[in-house]
Order: C-alpha cells, then structure tokens, then sequence
C-alpha cells in the first residue's frame, strides 16, 4: 500500500475557499463527490 504521510500545506481549493469567502469547498470544487453521490440515489 502508499506508506503514511503528512504534511501542513494548504491546497489550492482550500486557498481559493478562504480567499473567496465560501464556507463549504463543496462551493468551490468543480466536481464535488458529494453532489455525485447524492444524485445518484
């Protein structure tokens, strides 16, 4: 398997989020899996 990481830089969504005042980044991602997943049921 991948081995185990982490780090503290912030992504460019999450970047764009704060910058652009959204409170969810499911507001700003252009494919959201949640937005999938709920309609697909």
């Amino acid at each position: 398997g991948f081995p185990q990481c982490s780090g503290v830089a912030l992504g460019i969504d999450r970047l764009l989020m704060l910058q652009g005042g959204y409170k969810r980044i499911e507001d700003l991602i252009l494919f959201p899996l949640s937005a999938m997943l709920t309609q697909a049921h």
